[in-house]
């Protein structure tokens, strides 16, 4: 996630409906910031992976945020 004006944001990673890692931005010195988080979890069928906005803003169009997802093992 990417941060502009000294705000704050913070985003969820959720696993069904548990918070499982968040990404967290908050500099009041800085007009610009950067976070990331990375985690490798084990699914079953039918768990649902999102992203949960917890504070700060969601503005449409920018293009720094981004999501990925990658099978490391086959079914």
């Amino acid at each position: 996630v990417k941060v502009y004006n000294r705000q704050t944001v913070q985003v969820s990673l959720m696993l069904n409906t548990w918070p499982v890692i968040s990404a967290f931005a908050n500099d009041p010195d800085v007009t610009r910031e950067a976070a990331t988080s990375s985690v490798l979890l084990p699914l079953d069928p039918g768990d649902r992976v999102s992203l949960r906005l917890r504070r700060g803003n969601l503005l449409g169009g920018w293009k720094y945020s981004s999501f990925s997802g990658f099978l490391i093992f086959p079914l």
